[in-house]
């Protein structure tokens, strides 16, 4: 367990600084956050199709920001897939 938690850890740092490094586009944008009975789920209106969920908001919003991160990776000049 701890070493998955490790690796997570690692990877969630690299998307920081991934993030750091696209280029100048909008950074910023508008997340709606609803919770759904049993877990949460986030949804940003300006990115059609980038949604997540979790099980609790911190989660969601880390779901979230990689799913944006996702989404504008292709856009950053960099290599998808490494």
């Amino acid at each position: 367990m701890k070493s998955y938690l490790t690796s997570m850890m690692t990877t969630l740092e690299q998307i920081n600084q991934d993030i750091q490094s696209l280029p100048q586009i909008m950074k910023e944008y508008l997340v709606i956050f609803e919770w759904a009975g049993s877990n949460y789920s986030a949804y940003v209106p300006d990115l059609p199709g980038c949604i997540s969920t979790g099980k609790t908001l911190d989660e969601t919003e880390q779901n979230i920001q990689e799913a944006i991160f996702a989404l504008m990776l292709p856009f950053s000049g960099r290599p998808c897939c490494r």
